[in-house]
């Protein structure tokens, strides 16, 4: 139970990184 809630943490954490990865390219493309 325990891991599956770390594994739950890991990806949270990895989705968040994505996106904000994406953001910061979205900004960059749009010169802002």
């Amino acid at each position: 139970m325990s891991n599956d809630l770390h594994q739950c943490e890991r990806i949270s954490s990895l989705i968040h990184l994505l996106v904000s990865s994406f953001h910061l390219d979205v900004q960059n493309t749009a010169g802002l």
